[in-house]
């Protein structure tokens, strides 16, 4: 009979469509369960690569952190250091510019006493220098008496000496 051929055919079909629509959500399952396996293993890898990151981040900030601090140590180390060496080298100048300053001033004061030496000795030279000048002078204005200035002679000398002749007496006074 033609209906139920008819009904057979429609239900075969219908089963077929069945079938067919079954299996395409099935594979649609499928499909989607794999795509959001995919997506949550790449949001997984995603978020372990970015956890990675942020460990390695993190690790990097840390060493970086230390490295700093170490070399704020260094520094501050160094700069200790230099303000030793500062201080050291500016005690040894102002000791050996103190050593140098009461040096000179020693010779200085040795140099004032040479000088007030010299001058006094220069004054004395000049004071006899003066003095003599005044004698050459005054020997010069004298008239030269022969007797005077002559040396005494050996005999008369001998004659004094003995009695002979007198020393004339100059207490007397002398008839002119």
């Amino acid at each position: 009979s033609l209906p139920a051929a008819l009904e057979d055919t429609f239900q075969g079909r219908m089963q077929a469509l069945m079938a067919t629509h079954e299996e395409q959500r099935r594979n649609w399952v499928k499909e989607r369960r794999e795509a959001i396996n995919e997506r949550e293993l790449q949001e997984k890898t995603l978020q372990s690569s970015k956890a990675s990151r942020e460990r390695r981040m993190q690790l990097t900030a840390a060493r970086q952190a230390e490295s700093l601090a170490a070399l704020r140590d260094e520094l501050t180390r160094l700069r200790n250091y230099v303000n030793s060496e500062v201080k050291m080298a500016s005690r040894a100048a102002s000791n050996a510019l103190s050593d140098v300053g009461i040096r000179a001033a020693a010779q200085l004061q040795s140099a004032h006493v040479q000088v007030s030496s010299l001058r006094r000795q220069c004054e004395e030279g000049a004071e006899a220098l003066a003095a003599a000048e005044m004698r050459i002078t005054e020997a010069h204005r004298r008239p030269r008496v022969p007797e005077v200035d002559a040396p005494p002679r050996p005999a008369a000398l001998g004659m004094c000496a003995s009695g002979v002749l007198s020393a004339p007496d100059n207490s007397a006074p002398q008839a002119t």
